[in-house]
Parts: C-alpha cells; structure tokens; sequence
C-alpha cells in the first residue's frame, strides 16, 4: 500500500493546528503523526480554574513526554479572590520549554499571587498582561527578573498601582526586553504604566508601540521615554487617540520637540491617527517627522488616518513626496479613508491623482508604496 511521505503529512497536520478534533483522531491513527500532532495539540494551555490546573499536573505526571510541547500558558482567573494558582507551583517543571506566558485578568494586589509569578524558573521569551491590576514595583520585577525575556506587550485595561517614588528609586534595573507594546482602553491608567517604565534602563529595545493620549499622555511623556530607548530603537508606532481638533497642537509639539531626532537606528515609523485629520495638517506632520528622523535609516513610513479633505486637495501631499528627505526610503504606505465620492467622476479624480502621486515616489526609488481609501459613493 503506498504511504504519504512525512514531509507531507507534517504540512497536512500543521494546517489543522486548530482542529483538535481533528489532530485528536490524527494522533490516534498513527504512531508516525503522534509528534506533529501533540505538539499542536499541547502548543497552548489555557488554565482557568483549580481543576484545569490539576487535570494538567495529573496528565503531565502519567506522560511527562508532554511537557516538552508545551509553548504558551494562558491563565485566566476572573474570581479576584481564588487562591486555585498555587496549583501553578506544582507545575512548573513541566514547562522546561514554554516560551509565552499571557496572564489574563489576574489580581496582583493579593500577595500570595505575586509569589506564583516569580518568573526566573521559566524560559519566558513572551509575556502579555491583560486586563489585571498589578503594582508598579511588580511589574518592574516581572519584566527584568527572566534574562530571556524579550517581548512584552501590557494591553487592555491593565490598572498598574502606582507606588512611591522611593520604591521607583530603589528598583533601576536593566531589562533584557526587545519588544515593548503598551496599549489599554482606560487612559488615565496608562500614565501610571510610563511612570514605571522609565524607571526601567532598556538598552536593547529594538520595537516599541505606545499610545499618546493628550492630557494622559501627552508628546512630552513619550519623548521622555523615547530618550530612554532611542540609541537601540528600530520600530516605532504610535497609536495617536485624540479629538480631531487638538492634532494641530499635537503637531505644533512635534515641530518644538526634537521627538525623534535622537533616533539614529529607527527604520520603521508607524503613525495611527484619529477619526479625521485635516487636509492641511497631514503635509505639515509629514514634513517635521522627515525633517528630524535620519533619511539614511529609515526605510518604512506608514500612516493611518482619516483624511478630512476633498479629493482635489491631495496636491496638498506634493510637497512632502518630493522632499529630499524622502531619500532613503523604500516603503510608504497612507492609509487614507478619504468621504466617500458623491460620483462616478469624482472617483475618477481620485484614481489621476493617486496615479500621479505613484509617478512623485516612484521617481523618488520608492519601491512599495500604497494608498488604501473609501470607494462607496454616496446615494
């Protein structure tokens, strides 16, 4: 009978790394896939109760083989007061190899729960905290205690406790991390997050994505941060949330603040704006972020904004495609969700001028250039 090769039942097998079921009976069918199939079937292990923990430990202990497929742990506990976690202690020597951690709704003010977390036995190299209220100091502890940590991402509506600057003056330590992602829906909690960060020193700091939320977090807070990080970084996002109307102070800062002068590595800019942005306003931004960042390393400038001006006004864009700083780079991508066109010619008009904007960069050696807008027209 002729048999499929390996090479092919292993792509097979990896494209159903969803489908337990399926992997389950693919596991069950031959010795030959019981490997490619557990290591998708044991890739991630999600814990939510004091019974997940212990089914895991039993199964761990009667076919301890299955640790080494264990990658990411996801712990969930939406009950603030359950100690079920101290289940975790028992467990760890089977997670010689997991690499992500995602703490989910954890309450770290509670401290027999922040003694679970002492991170220096695992091999972490990614951890994300979401929706958990956490104090300061231990945030710092968590993020340079693992030497292989690299990766970090603190997201959605993590409380982070401030604590005193006593305490913020005792920790200083360096941190290995590569990758710094702060994103939350709750404002006034993110300040906070920055104050604990800074007191961080992130010398290998290669990517970092932060929001800036005027009032909250205004330019002046990021660029403190930025100095702490800029001889390294290589990636930067912004994800800019603010009304409409204060974008022309927000610029206004950028143009008086050397924000991203002292980046000399930075390679990729990523700006994500609000719901509009004026026509007027898009140029001036565009000319004071080339005017300060160095032509001769960045190569990737993406924007993403609603552009509030009529389609006949995209000349506005002329000017900055043609500055010499434009020089250097090799991908350019707008996301600008123009109204939508009130008729057929004017979309017309849309099509020539985004045609003749491809011509400006295009001449410029600009390989990879995009512009995504709106194309409903208004009945």
């Amino acid at each position: 009978m002729p048999s499929i090769p390996g090479e092919i039942t292993d792509i097979i097998i990896d494209h159903l790394h969803n489908d337990h079921p399926t992997l389950r009976s693919c596991s069950l069918t031959c010795r030959d896939w019981v490997a490619s199939s557990r290591s998708h079937l044991f890739r991630v292990i999600t814990l939510e109760r004091a019974g997940d923990a212990r089914r895991l430990q039993q199964l761990m202990t009667t076919s301890p083989g299955l640790a080494q497929y264990v990658r990411q742990l996801v712990i969930s506990d939406p009950n603030v007061d359950s100690s079920w976690m101290a289940e975790i202690l028992h467990l760890r020597p089977c997670f010689e190899q997991l690499e992500g951690l995602l703490l989910h709704r954890v309450n770290f003010l509670v401290p027999s729960t922040r003694n679970y977390f002492l991170l220096d036995a695992f091999t972490l190299t990614t951890l994300t905290i979401q929706e958990c209220t956490i104090p300061a100091n231990y945030l710092i502890r968590l993020l340079c205690t693992n030497t292989r940590l690299r990766n970090a991402n603190i997201l959605s509506n993590t409380i982070v406790q401030p604590v005193s600057n006593d305490a913020e003056r005792r920790i200083g330590e360096s941190c290995p991390l590569t990758s710094l992602r702060i994103r939350s829906f709750l404002g006034r909690y993110i300040k906070d997050a920055f104050s604990a960060i800074r007191t961080i020193d992130l010398p290998k700091i290669h990517h970092l994505s932060i929001p800036i939320m005027p009032i909250v977090i205004d330019i002046g807070d990021a660029s403190q941060l930025l100095h702490s990080v800029g001889p390294s970084l290589r990636s930067l996002h912004l994800s800019i949330s603010c009304p409409s109307i204060v974008v022309d102070s927000l610029v206004a800062d950028i143009g008086t603040n050397p924000f991203f002068s002292h980046l000399p590595l930075l390679q990729t800019l990523k700006l994500s704006f609000p719901p509009e942005i004026r026509s007027n306003t898009l140029p001036l931004l565009l000319s004071r972020i080339l005017s300060q960042v160095h032509s001769s390393s960045l190569k990737e400038l993406i924007i993403a904004a609603r552009y509030r001006s009529h389609y006949s006004q995209w000349n506005d864009l002329d000017r900055v495609l043609t500055s010499p700083s434009f020089d250097g780079l090799r991908k350019f991508v707008l996301n600008l969700y123009f109204p939508p066109p009130a008729s057929i010619g004017e979309m017309n008009n849309v099509a020539l001028a985004v045609r003749m904007g491809l011509s400006k960069v295009e001449s410029r050696g600009i390989l990879d250039f995009h512009v995504y807008q709106s194309s409903r027209i208004r009945s």
